[in-house]
């Protein structure tokens, strides 16, 4: 029997079908990407949608490590209901200041059209890029919720031109090619036969299935956010404390907070994980009134900075101190200290004749607002041309100035000379972190892998985070299958994490082995790439230097940039926030300085001598365009 012919409202109907089961979830994947590209991707450690299992755990990441978006499949399988979740209703797109509010809750929660009706426009009344994005996708998220909901598969022409204009309109206020609705509003009875017709129904259940379960899940948030919500009156007596703290600090300080710089310290590590019972145990050391001086020290790797500087950032916000972090790494003499900590602190008032110190021990006498200076790696001072007991009569000088000031500092070991010889010193110890915070910060990179992979990477690392990222990230792009045989060379023992937690025992020389076999995975261009960073004497290399060296050496700019990418990626270095910057963790650094001393790159570290000299040497000539070179 020959099929009925479709009725128009039922051809306007499958036409609709088309447009938002095969199109819509195009729309949203290039909206998604845009998204990504402009706002995530620019932050340090994150990079471009790619649909790599790298970026993807980078989404899982930036959702908490727990979240109903499919990061475990390529975008490309995501349907409508998964990229609504990985755009208006994800915290990855959240404005900072805003405890994670989705887009959904800043734009739609107060401006939301009655029930059957869209949005009067999706462009933002006050030019807002995020807000017509967001406007846009829940145009689209109605006509889709409206095309599930259909009772009956029919449409009439005025409703579906009606529709069709809408998705124009809002596919034109992002910019986006609209000829595919055309195309598919002259679709004909022909290019709906009954396996479409059939393919299309299922598809139409399949995202019906999908929101209910989204609106289940919505629901279930909502009951734990009125259950917690029911402790405001407590809330709002600690809230009025802290208002009675505020205020009794601006009393106290009689107007000299006023002249401090503001706090300044490093942003959050966005992979943090753990430690709760020693921040807690730092922040109590540190708000005892008895403690001046506090030494965090650790084997390298282990966390001391990101926990320090999670620590800076909570007594930062607890409005008790205001905070000044100082990365120290390759800083070896006490002028270039003063010279780093005089560059934050600096007043006209003070003689400019005097030395840093002077100036500094002047600034500080000033001061009876709580400040807390962090001395992160204090190594390389250690090592440079002070001696501990030059160090100790430093801090001592800088503590005398006034009873305001309280010093943390990070060091590999315990700094044995301040040791019961400065009053107010206390020390902490940071450890390999614990097991079950170790198989959660894996958990975050390797989302896809399962539990025995995971816990494998954990043991391999000895717990220590900084040997589990640059482990996980290595693998990230490969099968489990093939992972395993990764970790198959690793023949370490499993005594040894007992050993590394030992402080007479040797991390970096374990650790290093670890690096080593990684290295030899990079491709040539990019451990060249890593070398030619050591012929930095800084922690943070400018973007432009490292691009000049290493295409001066290897002859193409693009190709540097691929190298310099690729090791972001594979986490042997980090990007900072404005994408002009590179820093390299200091073992790291050691282990890549180390190397370059080899046969292999010796001759091409000291041929790329020349690059860096040129380059500074082109600095210095735009700064004194008078000079002449012979």
């Amino acid at each position: 029997m020959a099929m009925k012919p479709f009725s128009k409202k039922q051809l306007n109907f499958f036409r609709f079908s088309t447009l938002v089961l095969d199109e819509f979830p195009k729309v949203l994947r290039k909206i998604f990407i845009r998204m990504w590209d402009s706002k995530i991707a620019i932050k340090p450690g994150f990079i471009s949608w790619d649909d790599s299992t790298t970026v993807r755990n980078m989404l899982f990441a930036s959702e908490g490590g727990k979240t109903d978006i499919p990061t475990g499949k390529s975008i490309e399988e995501w349907d409508c209901t998964a990229l609504f979740k990985a755009t208006i209703f994800a915290k990855t797109f959240s404005t900072p200041g805003t405890k994670n509010s989705t887009l959904n809750d800043l734009y739609l929660k107060k401006a939301k059209p009655a029930p059957g009706s869209f949005h009067s426009s999706v462009q933002s009344p006050t030019g807002n890029q995020d807000e017509t994005y967001t406007l846009v996708i829940d145009r689209l998220r109605l006509l889709r919720n409206t095309f599930c909901h259909s009772a009956d598969a029919e449409i009439i022409k005025a409703d579906f031109d009606h529709y069709v204009k809408l998705v124009q309109n809002a596919l034109t206020a992002v910019k986006l090619d609209t000829s595919f609705v055309d195309d598919v509003g002259q679709m004909s009875e022909d290019d709906f036969p009954t396996e479409k017709v059939q393919k299309l129904n299922d598809c139409r259940m399949k995202e019906l299935q999908s929101i209910i379960k989204f609106h289940e899940n919505m629901e279930h948030e909502l009951s734990i956010i009125k259950e917690r919500t029911e402790n405001i009156d407590s809330m709002k007596q600690e809230l009025s404390d802290v208002r009675e703290m505020m205020m009794k600090n601006t009393l106290e300080d009689n107007g000299v907070r006023g002249k401090l710089p503001k706090s300044r310290i490093p942003r959050r590590d966005p992979m943090f994980t753990g430690r709760k019972n020693e921040i807690e145990e730092i922040t109590k050391l540190i708000n005892n009134e008895s403690t001046r001086l506090l030494n965090i020290w650790g084997s390298p790797g282990f966390g001391k900075t990101s926990t320090t500087v999670e620590v800076a950032h909570l007594l930062k916000e607890s409005l008790r101190y205001r905070v000044y972090f100082f990365k120290l790494h390759h800083v070896n003499t006490e002028e270039k200290l003063l010279s780093k900590i005089s560059s934050i602190f600096r007043s006209n008032a003070v003689d400019p004749t005097l030395t840093h110190l002077d100036k500094l021990v002047s600034i500080f006498g000033e001061i009876s607002f709580p400040v807390l200076l962090v001395f992160d790696n204090l190594d390389d001072l250690l090592l440079g041309e002070s001696n501990p007991t030059d160090l100790r009569i430093l801090l001592d000088e800088l503590l005398d100035s006034s009873a305001s000031i309280k010093i943390v500092f990070t060091t590999r070991g315990l700094l044995q000379a301040t040791r019961g010889q400065m009053e107010g010193f206390r020390e902490f110890r940071i450890r390999s972190l614990g097991l079950a915070s170790s198989v959660k910060f894996v958990r975050q990179l390797l989302p896809s892998f399962s539990e025995s992979a995971v816990q494998k990477v954990v043991r391999i690392s000895f717990h220590v985070p900084l040997a589990m990222k640059i482990l996980a990230f290595s693998l990230v792009e490969n099968s489990e299958d093939i992972a395993i045989t990764i970790l198959d060379e690793f023949n370490f023992s499993e005594s040894l994490l007992g050993q590394i937690d030992d402080h007479a025992y040797n991390c970096e020389e374990k650790l290093e082995k670890i690096f080593e076999s990684l290295f030899k995975r990079l491709a040539l261009n990019e451990k060249q790439a890593l070398i030619f960073l050591t012929l930095f004497a800084s922690a943070v290399i400018s973007k432009n230097a490292a691009l000049d060296i290493i295409s001066g050496e290897t002859g193409s700019r693009s190709k540097a940039v691929l190298s310099l990418n690729a090791l972001v990626k594979k986490a042997w270095i980090d990007k900072d926030v404005s994408n002009q910057y590179y820093s390299i963790h200091p073992l790291i650094y050691s282990f890549a300085k180390n190397i370059a001393k080899q046969g292999d790159f010796e001759a091409v570290l000291n041929s790329s001598q020349i690059f860096f000299c040129k380059h500074y040497l082109s600095v210095f000539l735009r700064r004194f365009p008078g000079w002449k070179v012979d």
